[in-house]
């Protein structure tokens, strides 16, 4: 599960970031890193119109030093904004 305290975003990740599975969720995108691995990135992806779910369309609204946080069964994972683009 993704959280983003910030914008009350709460969603599920699958595996995979197929235009079927980010209807309903975001996906972690093949190939990127493990969650929790050093020196490797975990990317994931997600829409952020409104007209196909829109998970993503209050990104603009995170400063750096926001908060979000990752959890799966096991851990929780947390991360802060550092840079915006």
């Amino acid at each position: 599960m993704l959280e983003i305290p910030k914008i009350d975003l709460i969603i599920p990740i699958v595996e995979g970031a197929t235009e079927e599975s980010l209807k309903n969720a975001a996906g972690h995108i093949e190939g990127t890193g493990p969650l929790g691995a050093n020196s490797s990135n975990y990317c994931i992806a997600g829409h952020r119109a409104h007209y196909t779910g829109g998970f993503f369309h209050r990104l603009d609204e995170l400063d750096v030093g926001d908060e979000l946080k990752i959890k799966t069964k096991d851990e929780e994972y947390f991360f802060k904004v550092i840079e915006k683009k």
